[in-house]
């Protein structure tokens, strides 16, 4: 494929397009901004699905699109605006690396779960650092206007704000990460331990694979002194709740799927956003306002505090910071 030099600064290298990474694919694809988009991904199966959508695209003539198996065959610039690294969690840092030595992003964003060791997450990071590259990490509901107005609202009062999720099947070792960023950023508060005692006994093979899930609960504690607690049922269907509270306060409830907010009897809408529908968490980046979405920094210390929690329970050890297979 033709290397396109003279796009650099409007193109974006996304790495994998499975489940996930085709949500990043569609709200790339949404942008206003016009830019290159090179797809890489590694399963030919996949091509189909993610042509079916370049076609549809392509048609509007916005984006300009190249989807190639590897980086060796897309003919990448030396520098793009971003990076989106969309591969599960035990090949993500093997992912970085390929990119960082075909091309060097101005910005880029994780998936999570972040990676599947301490030493990833620094590594990556120093590197990030270094070279000035803006990190984030997707943990979305930093882009939801609606959380940013109770954000706004419980600032104002400086109450530390509990959060408490709930419910069955809603893939707990992977979304773990989503609330622990929630609870930080509606506190502006940072997640200080986390306790592990509370899930079942056994893990599950996850959908994905090389992974594994869990069940039962966790606990956790802010620097502020909120209190976070997460329960996940094993049992079929999908079901999810977000209970808020002040401390001292009227208990706020989010139906995340119902896309509503109960409170004091009385039950509002709340705007609920999905990743193929957040197109503006890119667009900042191409217009230099940067991204709603946590700093990589940050999202690494609630990771370090995630993992070293977990192998334990796991039976693997932080002292040799085992790879702990959750993504």
């Amino acid at each position: 494929m033709r290397r396109d030099s003279g796009q650099t600064s409007a193109s974006v290298v996304l790495m994998g397009c499975g489940n996930i990474g085709f949500r990043h694919l569609q709200a790339l694809a949404s942008m206003a901004i016009p830019v290159q988009i090179f797809i890489i991904e590694p399963v030919l199966a996949l091509h189909p699905r993610i042509q079916a959508l370049i076609g549809e695209e392509s048609a509007k003539g916005r984006h300009r699109f190249a989807l190639a198996a590897s980086l060796a065959e897309a003919g990448v610039p030396a520098e793009v605006g971003l990076a989106v690294i969309a591969t599960g969690s035990l090949h993500r840092r093997a992912a970085w690396e390929d990119l960082c030595a075909v091309t060097r992003p101005a910005a880029v964003i994780f998936e999570k779960v972040l990676f599947t060791t301490l030493r990833d997450l620094d590594e990556v990071g120093a590197r990030l650092a270094r070279q000035g590259i803006a990190g984030y990490v997707n943990c979305g509901r930093r882009g939801f206007a609606d959380y940013h107005r109770l954000q706004a609202r419980f600032a104002s009062t400086g109450i530390p704000v509990d959060l408490a999720v709930a419910g069955s099947s809603y893939g707990l070792a992977s979304n773990l990460v989503h609330f622990l960023d929630l609870a930080e950023f509606l506190n502006q508060a940072e997640l200080v331990s986390l306790d592990f005692s509370g899930l079942e006994p056994a893990t599950v093979s996850s959908k994905r694979g090389d992974y594994i899930e869990i069940f039962g609960r966790v606990e956790g504690r802010l620097s502020n002194g909120a209190r976070f607690s997460a329960f996940c049922e094993n049992r079929e269907g999908l079901e999810i709740g977000v209970t808020l509270q002040p401390q001292g306060g009227a208990v706020l409830r989010l139906d995340e799927r119902a896309g509503t907010l109960s409170e004091a009897g009385a039950v509002t809408p709340f705007g609920i956003r999905f990743v193929s529908g957040m197109p503006d968490l890119y667009e900042g980046l191409f217009q230099g306002r940067g991204s709603a979405l946590t700093p990589y920094a940050a999202s690494a210390r609630q990771h370090r505090i995630y993992l070293n929690a977990l192998r334990p329970w796991l039976g693997l050890s932080n002292a040799t910071d085992d790879p702990c297979p959750v993504s």
